[in-house]
């Protein structure tokens, strides 16, 4: 992973932790009952918690803009030069945009 990547994860966890901190756990309800960093309820984030949510937004966003069904890379006779051809050709499509 790069450094601006890295910088940009952290950057969006500092903005959830302003959203709601706490202490003890990874996340806390608004009852202040522990959750998990991605749970929809959760309203204060440690940074741990903070960094696991904005890795979770992450990760959610490269795979909303694949176009692809997850069960593409399990399909019969799936090769691994198919999928990493396709990962090229996203990140192709991703630079070209960065470049308008």
């Amino acid at each position: 992973m790069d450094i601006q990547t890295l910088r940009k994860i952290r950057l969006r966890a500092a903005d959830i932790v302003d959203q709601g901190w706490c202490q003890g756990a990874v996340a806390r309800q608004e009852n202040g009952c522990a959750t998990n960093a991605s749970n929809p309820q959760a309203v204060a984030w440690c940074i741990y918690g903070a960094l696991l949510k904005a890795t979770h937004e992450f990760q959610t966003c490269l795979f909303d803009h694949t176009g692809i069904d997850p069960t593409w890379n399990d399909a019969p006779g799936r090769t691994a030069a198919e999928v990493a051809g396709w990962l090229r050709t996203l990140a192709g499509m991703d630079h070209a945009r960065m470049e308008r």
